[in-house]
């Protein structure tokens, strides 16, 4: 948060030539600072993801945001890392903290859905892991 004096203001603007003081605080700024001292309620966090999709290799970003991309059109919940060439495990991470249900890691020869409730996790191909999601169904 930043403010102080500011009397010739409202003359500059046109307007009457009196004192004036005021200040001014970025939303995002404040949000952190709420979430890094554990102050946001539970029923105004951020809503969970279904999908947080992972780059499990190199050279897969495309492939990545293909699975991100057709989860959105499909409307479900779905974001992965801005981050260029973070871990598998940084990704879990951000996965965990984004509140996501399930992580998508995105491989050369397809993908493995990990339920992060349970640990569970099941081998498919990108196909067959979208399929599941046309039209709705």
């Amino acid at each position: 948060a930043g403010g102080g004096r500011f009397d010739d203001l409202l003359d500059v603007l046109g307007g009457p030539k009196i004192g004036a003081t005021g200040f001014g605080m970025a939303d995002v700024v404040l949000g952190i600072l709420l979430e890094e001292k554990d102050k946001v309620p539970k029923e105004v966090q951020a809503p969970s993801l279904e999908f947080f999709v992972i780059d499990g290799g190199d050279g897969l970003l495309e492939k990545v945001m293909q699975v991100v991309g057709a989860l959105r059109r499909n409307g479900i919940s779905a974001d992965f890392s801005y981050s260029i060439e973070r871990s598998l495990s940084k990704q879990l991470k951000e996965a965990n903290k984004r509140n996501a249900k399930k992580a998508v890691m995105v491989r050369a020869d397809g993908v493995a859905v990990k339920d992060l409730a349970t640990g569970k996790q099941e081998e498919m191909s990108v196909e067959r892991f979208l399929a599941q999601f046309k039209n709705g169904s």
